[in-house]
């Protein structure tokens, strides 16, 4: 298969259908933003967004969250696989504890849950 050929080389890197270049030909080929744009960043990169965004406002609504991540998700994922992505973090976040969903859908506001800035807050003065 082409792929693993080109991956074994190390010329491309990511998951089907996602495949780009490796960082060694961006920096080869001039394309070095294009492959920051295009990779996957980690998860706690965009939590982080999130939580910094609810620490300065306390809450946010569904649509100022989407506004907030989806122009710094990968360029190579699809509209839909980018929100998609961004509710899969709120829920992961939730799930952690880390924030909670006051109301439904788009007319959910959300914000830090309470025992998570206690502890963030703890983490902060030590």
């Amino acid at each position: 298969d082409v792929v693993s050929t080109l991956r074994k080389r190390g010329w491309v890197e990511g998951r089907r259908p996602n495949i780009h270049i490796s960082a060694a030909i961006a920096a080869t080929t001039g394309q070095k933003v294009d492959y920051i744009r295009t990779r996957r960043q980690d998860d706690e990169h965009y939590k982080k967004l999130v939580t910094d965004y609810l620490e300065e406002w306390g809450e946010a609504r569904p649509k100022e969250i989407r506004d907030l991540l989806l122009s710094k998700l990968s360029d190579g994922l699809t509209e839909q696989q980018k929100r998609n992505k961004v509710r899969n973090l709120l829920t992961a976040m939730r799930k952690e504890g880390k924030i909670v969903a006051e109301g439904i859908k788009n007319a959910a506001r959300w914000k830090l849950n309470p025992t998570f800035t206690e502890e963030r807050s703890e983490q902060h003065d030590q």
